[in-house]
C-alpha cells in the first residue's frame, strides 16, 4: 500500500521520467540509424574550368528498379574550386548492409569535357565510413548518334551515359540488365543492343538505330558532310563531296585535301577513306 501511495503523489515526475526516458531511447536509435560520409571528389590535370562547371555525385543501387536506381543525386558548382566536397546524410533504412552500390562521380565543364569515377561500395562501408577521397579521370569517349523518330547523341562513359535530346542533357547511372547496357533514372532511360537504341519516355516508347553505309550514300542525306573530332591534343575533321579539311595542333593548323585525292573504299560494316598527298599519310 506504501507504494501505491508514493506512486499516486509522485505520478507527475514519473510520467517525466518515463518521457525524458523514451526520448533518448529514440535519439540513440535515430543517431544509431543514420550515418554521415563525407566525399571529394579530385583530379590530377591542370585544367581551366570557366564558372559554368560543375561536379555532381550519384549514389547508385544498379539492381534497383528503375523509379528506385538512384538514391542521392547531388550536385555542386566548382566556385570552391578543387578538391569538391560533398557531405553525404545516409539513413540505415535506406541502405542495406549486404548490398553492393555504385558511387559516381563527375567534373564537367560545357558538353564536350567530362572527368568521370565509378565505384562499387558496400552498404557496410557506407554507413560506417567517415572520409573517401575520389580522383577522377578522362576517359576516351565520343558520342554516337541515334536517328529514328526522335534523334538523340549519347555517350557511354564508366557506369553511366551523357545522354542529349531535344536539347535537354541528361547524367544517367547504368541499371544492372541480362542484356545490352540499360542507363535510367525515374523519368527516362536509354537501353543499347548493338547498333539498335530503345528509348523510353513521358510513357513512350521508341526505336533507334545508328545510320548504316545506306543512310551515309543517300542523295541530299542529312550525312552529306561527316565530322568527328578527338582530344589531346585537339584535333577536327569535316569531310563532304568536295574536300576533306583537318585541323590540328590544338586547331591552329588547317590541310585541306580536294575530293580528287581521296579514294572511298566500302566495307562490308564501314567506309575508308584514303588521302593521296605526298605531304602526309592518313
Amino acid at each position: 500500500m506504501q507504494i501505491v501511495r508514493e506512486i499516486k503523489n509522485n505520478w507527475k515526475y514519473l510520467l517525466l521520467s518515463i518521457i525524458i526516458a523514451f526520448f533518448y531511447i529514440t535519439l540513440f536509435n535515430a543517431q544509431a540509424g543514420a550515418a554521415e560520409l563525407n566525399v571529394n571528389l579530385l583530379h590530377r590535370e591542370k585544367i581551366a574550368l570557366s564558372s559554368e562547371a560543375e561536379a555532381e555525385l550519384m549514389l547508385v543501387d544498379p539492381k534497383a528498379a528503375q523509379k528506385d536506381l538512384i538514391i542521392i543525386d547531388s550536385k555542386k558548382d566548382l566556385s570552391s574550386g578543387i578538391p569538391v566536397k560533398f557531405k553525404l546524410q545516409l539513413e540505415s533504412g535506406d541502405i542495406a548492409e549486404g548490398k553492393n552500390y555504385q558511387l559516381l562521380s563527375l567534373i564537367k565543364d560545357g558538353r564536350e569535357m567530362i572527368w568521370t569515377d565509378s565505384q562499387k561500395i558496400s552498404g557496410a562501408d557506407l554507413l560506417t565510413k567517415k572520409e573517401i577521397d575520389i580522383m577522377l579521370s578522362r576517359k576516351p569517349a565520343r558520342f554516337l548518334s541515334f536517328y529514328g523518330k526522335k534523334d538523340l547523341k549519347i555517350k557511354f562513359l564508366e557506369g553511366m551515359a551523357q545522354l542529349i535530346i531535344e536539347d535537354e542533357e541528361y547524367i544517367l547511372p547504368q541499371q544492372r540488365t541480362a542484356s545490352g547496357a540499360k542507363f535510367a533514372n525515374s523519368k527516362i532511360s536509354v537501353w543499347n543492343k548493338g547498333r539498335e537504341l530503345y528509348l523510353e519516355q513521358n510513357n513512350k516508347s521508341y526505336k533507334l538505330s545508328l545510320p548504316g553505309i545506306n543512310d551515309l550514300n543517300q542523295k541530299n542525306s542529312e550525312f552529306s558532310e561527316l565530322t568527328a573530332r578527338g582530344q589531346e591534343p585537339p584535333w577536327q575533321l569535316s569531310l563532304n563531296k568536295s574536300r576533306l579539311k583537318l585541323n590540328y595542333g590544338y586547331l591552329s593548323n588547317q590541310i585541306t585535301v580536294q575530293a580528287q585525292n581521296i579514294e572511298k573504299i566500302e566495307q562490308e560494316s564501314h567506309i575508308l577513306y584514303k588521302i593521296r598527298t605526298n605531304f602526309f599519310r592518313l
